[in-house]
């Protein structure tokens, strides 16, 4: 969960790293035990909440995930 009051430049580059990189590895690390991983990128405070909610469920789910 990535939390900002407002994207920046360097919002992009962490997506891509936690979703390219950051994720494979550790999914990939045969000691933890299997789960899912996701990433979320939340910036508007009246609908954190909300966000949050529907990538969990996405994740869960085996749906699309940022």
């Amino acid at each position: 969960i990535e939390c900002k009051g407002l994207p920046d430049d360097k919002s992009e580059a962490t997506k891509h790293y936690v979703t390219q990189w950051w994720i494979p590895a550790v999914a990939g690390t045969p000691e933890l035990p299997a789960r899912r991983w996701g990433f979320v990128e939340l910036t508007h405070a009246p609908i954190m909440s909300h966000r949050l909610n529907n990538a969990i469920d996405q994740l869960l789910s085996g749906g699309p995930h940022e």
